[in-house]
């Protein structure tokens, strides 16, 4: 059965978003290629042709649901998918934050099927959409083929990498909890216990480090170890109130620590709920056959402490057993051949087979609430009158863009340009959106 897949996303600049994002966002052409997909980036507002089209199924990515932090006004647009007799899948990420705007949203859209990366508290998370979806536990990245064949190709010998500790790491603001502070802490505390030692390291938590494209996929190849964690939060952040406290606060006392910061912005609240995911990180390194030094936690019920990696304690306790153990290579190549038969080697986690159960989704819900396909053609007329209103809109913005810069000489009056320009959003759609 052929249908007609609305994916909604929020990719941007594709050349520098990284490359999860980009696997999750589009494996979906890649491994069902079968079906017929309109791809759409939320940076652009719906089009009259996309509207029109009835579309059997619509994928929410987590990229077009994260814009509930940044602009959730702009969900407002797409209400119109509540009255669309279609499939309604949704991908979200960081469940626990903005998580009464997540909820709402895919309550008033009927959502279908959740896939939560959050083991558990969906009742907590979701207590409206719970009532009428099915969720279901999914993860935040998968194994792609693609990456598979290149790491195989670019990865070096273990003996001939040239970074023994490679680790990049955000290091997230205290609104996270302890537990979300957690990975970027495990960065900064061992590279300061191995300063002075004998290890090549290559680790930071600088946003200006981030390495996206093939130069991540290379950096892993060349890294002897890599640094990880469980991903997560252990505060719950339902309309994003506790995330602008923090923000405030450390406008005004940049130098606070995490128990300052805590007493002031939400006590009590850390430790209410554990919320932790795993990583495709944890993917990526299997693939390049990087050894995982990673603290002690339970992923996927599969890796096993010693035998798949090596554990570090959660108070950071054994670093200094951790970082002479690195010096046993043999024990190292054979926890990387144990992990990666667990991870890469067989199909569990790979995005094709995520792909056939998202296809499955859709055939049986297809069949249960009995969506009606269309012509191919159809499809294909209002799919190309949707590119040529998307580039119309496109450019429009582009020039008023360029236009707004150019009156930044303009810096002095900057709240009367800002009244002006709120003037005239009310009558220019393009600056609305």
């Amino acid at each position: 059965m052929t249908y007609d897949i609305l994916v909604l996303h929020g990719l941007g600049d594709r050349t520098k978003t990284r490359r999860t994002s980009l696997n999750h966002a589009l494996c979906y052409e890649r491994y069902a290629p079968g079906q017929r997909y309109l791809y759409h980036d939320v940076a652009v507002p719906p089009t009259r042709a996309m509207r029109r089209i009835p579309f059997q199924a619509v994928i929410l990515d987590t990229t077009f649901l994260r814009w509930r932090w940044r602009r959730a006004a702009v969900f407002q647009h797409y209400q119109f998918l509540r009255d669309l007799d279609a499939v309604k899948i949704a991908l979200p990420q960081d469940d626990y934050d903005f998580t009464d705007v997540l909820d709402g949203f895919l309550d008033d859209i009927e959502a279908d099927v959740v896939y939560t990366p959050i083991q558990e508290h969906w009742e907590v998370l979701y207590p409206r959409t719970i009532k009428k979806a099915e969720i279901r536990l999914g993860l935040t990245g998968y194994v792609d083929d693609e990456d598979v064949g290149r790491l195989d190709h670019i990865a070096k010998p273990f003996a001939d990498r040239t970074v023994d500790v490679g680790c990049r790491v955000k290091h997230l603001p205290p609104s996270r909890g302890r537990f979300g502070q957690l990975k970027g802490e495990f960065a900064h505390r061992f590279a300061a216990a191995a300063k002075g030692g004998d290890l090549s390291l290559d680790i930071s938590t600088r946003p200006e480090d981030v390495l996206v494209g093939p130069r991540w996929l290379e950096f892993l190849g060349d890294s002897r170890y890599t640094l990880g964690s469980l991903g997560g939060c252990s505060i719950l952040d339902r309309d994003g109130e506790i995330q602008h406290r923090v923000k405030r606060y450390l406008g005004e006392h940049p130098e606070a620590a995490f128990e300052e910061v805590e007493a002031a912005c939400f006590p009590g609240q850390d430790g209410r709920y554990d919320f932790p995911a795993i990583s495709p990180r944890l993917f990526e390194v299997a693939m390049a056959r990087s050894c995982q030094v990673m603290i002690a936690g339970d992923y996927l019920g599969l890796l096993k402490p010693d035998e798949d990696y090596i554990a570090v304690a959660e108070d950071f306790s054994n670093l200094a057993d951790v970082i002479d153990r690195l010096s046993d290579w043999d024990a190292a190549e054979r926890m990387i051949a144990s992990c990666h038969e667990k991870l890469v080697a067989s199909d569990r986690f790979r995005y094709s087979r995520f792909v056939a159960e998202i296809m499955t989704t859709i055939a049986d819900y297809a069949e249960r609430k009995h969506v009606s396909l269309s012509a191919t053609a159809d499809f294909e007329r209002l799919a190309a009158e949707h590119e040529r209103e998307s580039a119309k809109w496109a450019d429009r913005r582009s020039r008023l863009a360029r236009w707004g810069g150019a009156l930044g000489f303009l810096g002095p009056l900057h709240p009367l340009v800002r009244a002006v320009y709120r003037g005239v959003k009310q009558f220019v759609p393009a600056l609305r959106y």
